[in-house]
């Protein structure tokens, strides 16, 4: 046995075992912290509405007028798109009342979703309608810069 494979006796033993204790009790502090608080902090403000990011990107690209008449559209869509998010609860208790039906009817389980589909292809396609006239009532220069910006 050389002189490196000596055990390190009591005291390196309880070396060892401090470090794990607080290994232990790190971890213990993560699980525990998780569970009474919620994840981690992630850092930064909620990510913003997928219109006011294209507003914010076409900022600066387009002129004052075209920016306002984006933005405008922005601030429309998102109270749209909520007002229709929260109208489709008619189609979601229909579909929850096609699941729990005794005997299940697969032919009313598929209407239920078919006209929440419905329902959400026409609100989309008003919002689409709009924002062609949005669109349209740019000037040429600012319907040039628009194409640079990402859509959502």
């Amino acid at each position: 046995m050389t002189q490196n494979d000596k055990p390190e006796g009591k005291a390196g033993i309880g070396k060892w075992l401090a470090v794990s204790l607080a290994a232990n009790l790190f971890l213990a502090g993560i699980v525990a912290g998780t569970f009474l608080v919620g994840p981690p902090f992630r850092g930064g403000p909620p990510p913003r509405p997928p219109m006011q990011m294209m507003v914010m990107e076409a900022s600066g690209k387009l002129s004052p007028e075209g920016l306002q008449k984006l933005q405008d559209f922005a601030d429309e869509f998102e109270d749209n798109f909520r007002k229709t998010l929260a109208s489709m609860d008619s189609q979601r208790e229909s579909i929850r009342v096609a699941l729990l039906r005794e005997p299940f009817d697969a032919a009313e389980f598929s209407r239920a979703l078919d006209d929440m589909h419905v329902h959400f292809t026409q609100s989309r396609t008003q919002i689409n309608q709009r924002f062609s006239d949005v669109v349209s009532s740019l000037s040429p220069a600012d319907r040039k810069r628009l194409a640079t910006v990402r859509f959502p």
